[in-house]
C-alpha cells in the first residue's frame, strides 16, 4: 500500500518528537529490538512466549516488514522516540467481498512509554487512517485483565460486544479475552 503520512507528535510529554510513521523494511534492526522487548514485557497480553523472537533474523523481520508494506488492504503503524521504536498499531482489514469495510487490529507500547499519551495517539491516529481506506467497522481482541487498554479502547468508544471464555492458555493459566468494536 502507498506508505501513510508520516506524523510528528509533540503535544506529548516526552524529551523530542515522537514519529508515527508506516514500518519499511529498512526498519528490520530496530524493530527486531522493539519485538524482543514488547514481548519480554507484555506477552500476557499478546498471543506470543517471552523468546518469541529471540531466534528470528533480520532478514526474516526484513522480509516480514517488505511483506506489509507490500500489502494492499492494511498497515503497521510504528512509533519512533528518537532512532528506538516504542509503540506500533497494525491494521488487519478482512478481504472477503461482503467484509471490505470491516478490519481489526492490534497495538502495544513499551511499558517505559505507557500513561504518557502515546497508545492514544496510535489509536487515534491508526484509525484515522483505516477509515481514509473506507474501514469503518473496526474490531479488537483485548485480555480481560489489561484493564488500561480497555479503559483506552472504551475512551474511543469501542462496546464490548463478547467474550472469549479461556481463549488464551499462557504459563498454565487460562484467560478470557473480550471482543470489541466501532462502527464509524
Amino acid at each position: 500500500m502507498a506508505e501513510l503520512p508520516t506524523k510528528i507528535l509533540k503535544s506529548i510529554s516526552f524529551d523530542v518528537d515522537v514519529t508515527l510513521r508506516t514500518a519499511t523494511a529498512s526498519d528490520a534492526l530496530e524493530y527486531s529490538i522493539y519485538l524482543k522487548q514488547m514481548v519480554a514485557e507484555s506477552y500476557k497480553n499478546m498471543n506470543y512466549p517471552k523468546d518469541a523472537f529471540d531466534k528470528s533474523t533480520l532478514t526474516e523481520h526484513a522480509e516480514a516488514l517488505q511483506k506489509r508494506q507490500d500489502d494492499q488492504a492494511g498497515f503497521l503503524l510504528v512509533a519512533f522516540l528518537g532512532e528506538q521504536i516504542v509503540g506500533s498499531f497494525s491494521l488487519k482489514p478482512e478481504l472477503a467481498p461482503f467484509l471490505k469495510h470491516c478490519a481489526s487490529f492490534g497495538m502495544a507500547v513499551l511499558k517505559g512509554m505507557q500513561g504518557k499519551g502515546l497508545g492514544k495517539s496510535l489509536l487515534e491516529y491508526g484509525l484515522s487512517q483505516a477509515q481514509a481506506l473506507g474501514r469503518n467497522n473496526i474490531t479488537l481482541h483485548v485480555r480481560a485483565h489489561n484493564a488500561p487498554a480497555i479503559q483506552l479502547y472504551e475512551k474511543f468508544g469501542f462496546k464490548k460486544i463478547g467474550v472469549l471464555e479461556k481463549f488464551a492458555l499462557v504459563d498454565g493459566e487460562f484467560m478470557d479475552e473480550f471482543i470489541y468494536q466501532k462502527i464509524y
